[in-house]
């Protein structure tokens, strides 16, 4: 792995074309799992936060608190 890439989604229901992408930590990826996965393939590179909902009214505060959200994780599982 030489970098990753950081985006939250929720599958979509039965009858939906496609699911959708939520901020970092509200939807249904398993980020502490990915983060031990990461650590155990013995990563040391960046994380990158993908935001890609433009219209969203609080975007620069989605993106503030995923970021807050996944250093707590990253002291947890790296620490």
């Amino acid at each position: 792995v030489t970098g990753f890439h950081a985006k939250d989604s929720v599958p979509a229901k039965f009858g939906e074309f496609s699911g959708h992408q939520t901020p970092i930590g509200e939807g249904q990826v398993d980020f502490e799992r990915l983060l031990r996965q990461l650590k155990e393939s013995g990563y040391e590179g960046d994380i990158f936060i993908e935001h890609e909902m433009y219209s969203r009214p609080d975007r620069d505060g989605d993106i503030l608190r995923s970021k807050q959200y996944l250093e707590a994780l990253i002291d947890k599982v790296f620490n």
